[in-house]
């Protein structure tokens, strides 16, 4: 399934990325998923200590994913 969302690249350890697809597939969920799951709750515990992010200027070019802040 092919999605319009922003993509993120990261680099990880060999060791890493093995035991964090091992959590995903515990908890049934993609690699994916548990990593927006993840930043999601980054977002709201920074947020809930330092205010909300507030988010100006945001346009999706062309439905592509890229964002200009």
């Amino acid at each position: 399934m092919t999605t319009k969302k922003p993509q993120l690249k990261t680099y990880l350890t060999e060791v890493n990325y093995i035991k964090f697809k091992e959590i995903a597939h515990i908890e049934n969920r993609s690699v994916s998923n548990l990593l927006e799951t993840l930043i999601i709750q980054k977002i709201e515990s920074y947020e809930k200590q330092n205010g909300e992010i507030k988010i100006k200027n945001l346009n999706i070019i062309d439905n592509k994913g890229t964002i200009n802040m």
